[in-house]
């Protein structure tokens, strides 16, 4: 243990020397290497320079923890230096303290239940016309991806269910949008004839493309719906006491 740890002064070289500083660095505080430091002013002094920040290099700001903590008698303990937040860390939390999560849910269950239809006729061809059976498919892919969600979990294989959860209900809703408008009998709807009639484009390509239009806007207010859920439960997480 240094001498100084004690002592109720200490020399500016001195301090120089245990911050890894050059004396000359001290000369905009109106003190040379010669000068004194009392140990009011050398705490006050140490505390502001525990953080790493800016010129101020963590490896200085450990030093500047390590004489603090020597000083205030915690010779035993290993402090890290504190780091100032980056704005942008900053920016992420504010924005997930300040987001009331309760409304990204209704969103996320909105675009569940506009898929469901046309899920339902996509199992109802798949099971030639099984009711029941078509229903169970389609409550589990419909449901499985908001419960998975909604439990806040961010379990990487999760989430990749998820995913192609969502890929799936949009494949779905892509394929009921084009038989809307197609229907059984291949004949346009009124709609759909207008918008051929606006783009000069056959009916094939226009009903995919506006089947692939619908299909891209309920699985993207899907995902940014599921995504500030899971980035709140995590932001949760964070906060929260660990045990023990």
């Amino acid at each position: 243990m240094h001498e100084t740890t004690t002592a109720m002064t200490i020399s500016i070289k001195e301090l120089a020397g245990r911050l890894n500083m050059h004396p000359s660095n001290f000369t905009k505080l109106g003190k040379s290497a010669s000068d004194t430091m009392g140990r009011d002013e050398l705490l006050q002094f140490l505390d502001v320079r525990r953080v790493a920040k800016g010129a101020w290099k963590p490896e200085k700001a450990a030093l500047a923890e390590e004489f603090w903590q020597e000083l205030m008698g915690n010779t035993s303990a290993k402090h890290k230096p504190k780091e100032a937040p980056t704005k942008a860390a900053q920016g992420r939390t504010t924005t997930a303290a300040a987001i009331n999560i309760r409304w990204f849910y209704l969103p996320a269950a909105a675009a569940t239940v506009a898929s469901i239809n046309n899920m339902h006729l996509i199992f109802w061809h798949i099971t030639s016309g099984e009711m029941f059976t078509s229903w169970v498919f389609t409550i589990v892919f419909a449901g499985s991806a908001f419960c998975f969600i909604a439990s806040g979990s961010n379990w990487i294989p999760l989430q990749i269910v998820t995913w192609f959860t969502i890929a799936f209900e949009a494949f779905c809703n892509l394929t009921g949008v084009y038989y809307g408008m197609l229907g059984k009998t291949g004949v346009p709807t009124q709609f759909l004839g207008m918008v051929t009639d606006i783009f000069n484009s056959g009916t094939h390509y226009t009903a995919i493309c506006l089947g692939l239009f619908m299909a891209l806007i309920i699985a993207s207010v899907q995902i940014v719906s599921f995504k500030s859920i899971i980035n709140h439960a995590i932001y949760n997480r964070g906060k929260a006491p660990k045990p023990g």
